[in-house]
């Protein structure tokens, strides 16, 4: 994957640099805090309810509680469960779906993707700003697990395409009227241009 980005390769000697790892922690634990919604709303579906089983399978519903059969809204398995190993999640599950939607008939474009991703993506940055989740990695956290260092690296290149300074945005304090909206415009700035 790091070829096709032109993304930084990171090890775990890169955990022992204090900024790598609060920007780790940070990724790691917005992407535990977001789940799959507005990603199962494409076309305008916006009430449909999307349950993950602990296999990773996914199941969705519309408002009328009837399962959701459209290519671009249908459940359909995660390799790695969102809570279980949020970045490989990202890696194997997310960034597929980004690049070319959740089936060979997908009539979503890249950009309806990266908007939908982005809201989710909101939720879970939410979650962790407004009630102050503490950062977190877990035990034993060393970037050989596949997937991490890859959503890692995809991450921390968004960021710094745009010229966004995300240890400023983790460690305050805030320069701008509404930090996480501006910490949003930023990312889907540059995961447009890198998936462009």
């Amino acid at each position: 994957m790091s070829r096709h980005y032109d993304l930084a390769t990171y090890s775990s000697a890169d955990l022992d640099d204090p900024d790598f790892k609060l920007k780790a922690a940070f990724i790691y634990t917005v992407l535990y805090n977001t789940t799959e919604v507005w990603t199962h709303r494409m076309n305008g579906e916006v009430g449909n309810t999307v349950f993950i089983h602990d296999s990773g399978g996914e199941l969705v519903f519309d408002e009328n509680q009837q399962r959701v059969e459209s290519c671009e809204n249908m459940g359909s398995f995660n390799y790695a469960h969102y809570k279980r190993e949020p970045l490989a999640h990202f890696t194997v599950d997310s960034l597929p779906w980004l690049t070319w939607g959740n089936c060979r008939q997908d009539s979503t474009t890249l950009q309806q993707r990266i908007e939908a991703y982005m809201k989710d993506f909101e939720i879970g940055l939410r979650q962790v700003t407004d009630n102050n989740v503490p950062l977190m990695l877990p035990s034993g956290f060393d970037l050989t697990h596949p997937g991490d260092r890859e959503a890692l690296a995809f991450y921390f290149q968004a960021f710094e395409i745009t010229g966004y300074d995300l240890n400023a945005f983790i460690t305050g304090p805030q320069q701008t009227a509404d930090p996480v909206s501006d910490l949003l415009h930023h990312l889907q700035q540059g995961f447009t241009e890198l998936l462009n």
